[in-house]
């Protein structure tokens, strides 16, 4: 199978994987063995496109980390074996994992005017101000969804409530923006990576 679309974004203490994919379930299928557990959870995607994604995570780990397994713990996080921490995000064909030995969030977002419909849902007062751009409010959503995944183990985020971005840097690819979560007692600023490829926004949180 031809992974030339397949991309590796290396960075000090992390890696970004991340993958335009175009090859069928069927043929992904093909390129993996699945353990019974991925086996059960597959045959339940019911949608192609939910296949496809399920199927071209573990092909994108296998083919930069051997033969390792993507576990789930009670609550349905991904984890590996081997104790490295990993994030998993997928939109319309496209895959995207994040590997660090820290705890890690990745988000791939379609830059679409849908997510006009629910910027109510995710943006505050001061976001509302200055937000300028479908792609703009594209990747408030991402990085909003990239935090979630970051703190999903420990604490529930409102988008709205709990996560503020207050910088954006737009000087150099990846990109940077500044996050505040503010939960009470969990109280913290963050940094993330960001960049465009192909009329998607890939979003992952960085090591301070």
């Amino acid at each position: 199978m031809s992974a030339n679309r397949i991309q590796k974004l290396e960075l000090e203490n992390q890696s970004i994987y991340y993958w335009f994919c175009s090859h069928s379930s069927d043929a992904l299928r093909k390129e993996i063995t699945l353990s019974e557990e991925e086996v059960v959870m597959f045959t339940g995607f019911t949608h192609e496109r939910r296949r496809k994604e399920f199927l071209a995570v573990r092909v994108l780990l296998k083919a930069f980390s051997g033969h390792e397994k993507i576990y789930y713990d009670t609550n349905g996080r991904p984890f590996l074996k081997s104790g490295k921490k990993i994030s998993v995000s997928h939109s319309h064909g496209v895959v995207m994992l994040g590997v660090c030995n820290s705890e890690i969030g990745v988000d791939v977002e379609k830059i679409s005017p849908k997510i006009e419909r629910i910027k109510h849902k995710f943006l505050n007062d001061l976001e509302f101000q200055w937000y300028n751009s479908l792609e703009t409010l594209t990747l408030i959503w991402s990085v909003k969804e990239a935090i979630f995944k970051l703190y999903s183990k420990i604490v529930f985020l409102e988008f709205a409530k709990d996560i503020c971005v207050i910088e954006l840097s737009q000087n150099e690819e990846p990109s940077f923006v500044r996050v505040k979560v503010l939960k009470s007692g969990f109280e913290n600023e963050f940094s993330l990576g960001y960049f465009k490829k192909e009329g998607f926004i890939f979003t992952f949180t960085l090591i301070d």
